[in-house]
């Protein structure tokens, strides 16, 4: 399984951003051993999750999707704006998908997701995604900005201009379409699925080489080896 957070804003500042959404959600769920990790929060994370599992139950009849969200146990300020808070600081399970309650503070809870996952796709947001983007660059994880979103999806709230370095083993062209605002929300999300795709494989090949490598080093395995041949 490959295991993907989504982050941005809680409130959409443009519809372009919300048909981005849509669109990310319905081409992540058509990618079988995909599973969609969400911040649990209104706007650019409900949208994702909810378009992705309805489309995962079309595509696949999986009841239920292999959709999480990753809230706070507890937050003492009002988030009931941004989120399903409860009165007394708890949040609510989201009515589809699963729900987790990790950390007692988003920063907690953020500092465990960009160690947890190696991919995280950031769609407009502000300060928090900012940080949660910088979080996952310090861990040596991936993130793909949703550039032509704004916020911190285009650089803002500090973030290093690395995050708007191409990954390796991902094409120049999609990359370069996560700019543009020319293309379509559909365009968008077809190159984030290519972009997904080619950092799995890209991965998949470093972890066989560095396998055939330790392998190649170690003389006693080298032995059991051509013992085994011999047989």
């Amino acid at each position: 399984k490959v295991l993907v957070y989504v982050a941005g804003s809680s409130k959409f500042f443009s519809p372009l951003s919300e048909a981005i959404c849509r669109a990310i959600g319905q081409s992540l769920a058509s990618i079988p051993f995909l599973v969609l990790v969400t911040g649990g929060v209104y706007g650019v994370a409900e949208t994702t999750g909810r378009t992705f599992c309805e489309e995962r139950e079309l595509l696949l009849k999986e009841k239920p999707a292999n959709l999480y969200h990753i809230l706070p146990r507890y937050v003492s300020q009002d988030q009931s704006m941004k989120a399903r808070q409860n009165p007394d600081g708890t949040f609510q399970n989201l009515p589809f998908g699963h729900t987790l309650f990790i950390g007692d503070s988003f920063k907690e809870r953020d500092s465990v997701v960009a160690r947890l996952f190696n991919y995280c796709i950031i769609i407009e947001g502000g300060p928090r995604s900012a940080r949660i983007a910088e979080e996952f660059m310090w861990n040596d994880n991936i993130v793909i900005p949703i550039i032509c979103t704004g916020g911190a999806a285009a650089g803002q709230f500090d973030l290093p201009p690395k995050i708007h370095d191409v990954p390796l083993g991902v094409h120049q062209d999609d990359w370069s379409t996560l700019v543009r605002r020319d293309v379509t929300a559909e365009n968008i999300a077809e190159s984030v699925k290519n972009i997904i795709c080619s950092l799995v494989k890209c991965r998949s090949r470093k972890k066989m080489k560095d396998k055939h490598v330790s392998g190649f080093r170690n003389p006693k395995n080298r032995t059991n080896k051509m013992r085994a041949k011999q047989m």
